[in-house]
């Protein structure tokens, strides 16, 4: 339910954000070293498909980017096009690429 994700505060995204990255990570509500790494790790891009462009998508529409095929794991010019308007509101650089910096921006970092 995209109205429920919607309703995400800080430390919900960031347990949601740890539980699908995972291994090693405490799922406690707080951006750490760790969930920071495991961002960093998981770089999303156009093509990809997986769950992180998943908890990506929520990241979005949690701060009102909707997206046009909405919550479907995959990494399309929709979700390109979300990501770069996020970046771009947030003063990051607008290459529609998610890493580090705009997992931590999506998380209020």
């Amino acid at each position: 339910n995209v109205k429920g994700f919607l309703t995400f505060r800080l430390a919900n995204f960031i347990q949601f954000t740890s539980s699908v990255y995972g291994t090693g990570l405490t799922t406690d509500g707080i951006w750490g070293t760790n969930t920071s790494n495991a961002c960093a790790a998981h770089v999303l891009s156009e093509g990809a498909n997986n769950l992180y462009v998943g908890v990506l998508q929520i990241g979005l529409y949690a701060h009102g980017i909707t997206l046009n095929n909405g919550i479907d794991n995959a990494f399309g010019a929709a979700t390109k096009q979300g990501v770069k308007k996020f970046q771009t509101s947030k003063r990051l650089t607008a290459d529609g690429i998610a890493g580090r910096d705009t997992f931590a921006k999506l998380a209020g970092v």
